[in-house]
């Protein structure tokens, strides 16, 4: 049965675009034997050394489920984030195809060519952000004609358009309390796994207690923004979910993925996850101070019991010790590196004023001649850097948008969950590179799914009250003729 097959009343000329809520995730048996035998089968090929052949085999496997059904196909890439930055990261944001979540773009292409052909996406609550994010990349596309590298530049739109239609897809598909609920908990466990799995890898990683986690010669730190979205979704679970399942996914799979980010070395996430989880908590329960003491300190127990047994079992040890350690003094905030590195952005903004065009600004580090680094460790001061201060304003104008959505959100524990995620993905793309990532967008993607939930559910409400009323008139005239 389609997503928006729910039946109300009898038929209006609004009904065609009333945004119903989509129904559970319900996976059939021989969705779940296809789906474990191909599995298995990429498995055994990417352990056999044969990455290659795993690539094909998951990527026939994702073509068919995002032609079958395009919300599983949005649902499989939230899910396998985490996995996907342990076989095979991104390094500043580059394309590598052999890696699983690579078929991201397979998965873009294939469900919205589905909606073109056969219907429109019925959105409401984010719409105007969704156009903005449009525009954004229509403004990237004209910074081509100027860029100095203009495949890069075209090879960086296309990154960013492809996620675009991915947020289209999910908000359109998941926007449930229901299904909501249940691509979280996808989250976690696929989170908890690879971070789990990323710790003891071995031909992957490299993860003494004693130095920073070593993902393939890459940065961790993609690893550890990707686990601290997931353990926002936890913490958004709980609250949604008052259940035991939800309790035991939130503490013990939030408690195993503080523990890997403590190994890889990431300080900001000893203070981006419990800020963002106050954020969330203030936004939503400021008229209820016992709930925001409640969880703030369940939260702060859990993380400072994880942090102390990590000290005491040696679980991080010597140099990775002191630097995570450090987090809780004043000197690391002073002597940090980013400070410096986004004052030399903005003399380079304005040293370029027009923008560098997508994709440049790599280029234009190396040809100012910076040793320190290559990019500037902001998100919005890269953009500002490649896009102008019109480009960086028409992004900002979509988050802006984004973040008034929330506000609205009438249901306290949506507006608390999408909080924390939102806060997490701006204090994150503080720090982050690539705004072309899909790290950076896909938080975005599960807080519009929040906002669209709840707006949904509200029109639901006011759709039966409307029944209820022409029911009574119904009622009252017959009683009347009588």
């Amino acid at each position: 049965m389609d997503a928006y097959s729910i039946e109300i009343s009898e038929s209006t000329e609004y009904d065609d675009f009333m945004p119903y809520p989509a129904e559970p995730l319900r996976p059939s048996m021989p969705f779940i034997v296809a789906s474990t035998l191909f599995g298995l089968t990429a498995a055994l090929a990417y352990f056999l050394d044969q990455t290659i052949a795993a690539a094909l085999v998951f990527g026939i496997w994702v073509f068919i489920v995002a032609t079958i059904s395009p919300r599983v196909g949005v649902v499989i890439a939230l899910t396998i984030q985490v996995w996907d930055v342990v076989f095979n990261p991104e390094i500043g944001g580059a394309f590598v195809w052999i890696s699983p979540g690579r078929v991201l773009t397979a998965w873009c292409i294939v469900a919205y060519l589905r909606y073109l052909l056969w219907r429109r996406p019925n959105i409401t609550s984010v719409k105007k952000s969704i156009i903005m994010f449009f525009v954004f990349v229509l403004w990237a596309l004209v910074s081509v004609i100027w860029a100095d590298y203009k495949l890069r530049g075209l090879w960086v739109v296309t990154k960013i358009f492809l996620q675009v239609p991915l947020l289209i897809v999910a908000v359109d598909l998941l926007s449930g309390r229901k299904v909501l609920e249940q691509t979280f908990i996808l989250i976690i466990i696929g989170s908890v796994t690879g971070g789990i799995y990323s710790m003891v890898g071995g031909i992957a990683v490299r993860a003494e207690s004693d130095v920073r986690m070593e993902l393939a010669g890459a940065l961790v730190n993609e690893l550890s923004h990707s686990l601290g979205t997931a353990i926002m979704v936890g913490f958004a679970l709980l609250i949604l979910r008052k259940s035991i399942m939800a309790a035991i996914l939130a503490f013990v799979g939030g408690a195993a993925m503080f523990l890997v980010t403590l190994r890889a070395g990431t300080r900001g996430m000893i203070l981006y996850i419990p800020a963002s989880i106050f954020f969330g908590l203030l936004i939503a329960y400021w008229r209820q101070a016992h709930k925001i003491i409640f969880v703030g300190i369940t939260g702060t127990l859990i993380f400072a019991f994880s942090m102390y047994w990590a000290v005491q079992s040696g679980f991080i040890s010597g140099w990775l010790q002191e630097r995570m350690l450090g987090t809780f003094g004043t000197d690391w905030i002073k002597n940090n590196l980013r400070l410096q590195l986004w004052q030399e952005a903005i003399g380079i903004a304005m040293r370029h004023p027009l923008g560098v065009g997508a994709g440049g600004e790599r280029a234009v580090y190396i040809a100012e001649g910076t040793a320190k680094t290559f990019y500037a460790h902001n998100i919005f001061l890269s953009i500002l850097i490649e896009y102008n201060i019109i480009g960086l304003g028409i992004f900002l104008a979509a988050l802006m948008f984004l973040v008034r959505g929330l506000l609205r959100i009438r249901d306290p524990a949506l507006r608390c969950g999408a909080g924390m995620i939102l806060c997490f993905c701006l204090l994150v793309g503080m720090k982050m590179t690539a705004h072309e990532s899909r790290l950076f967008w896909q938080p975005i993607m599960l807080t519009m799914m929040m906002i669209e939930t709840d707006y949904r559910e509200r029109q639901m409400e006011i759709q039966e009250g409307l029944n209820y009323e022409q029911t009574a008139d119904i009622d009252e005239q017959e009683v009347y003729q009588a």
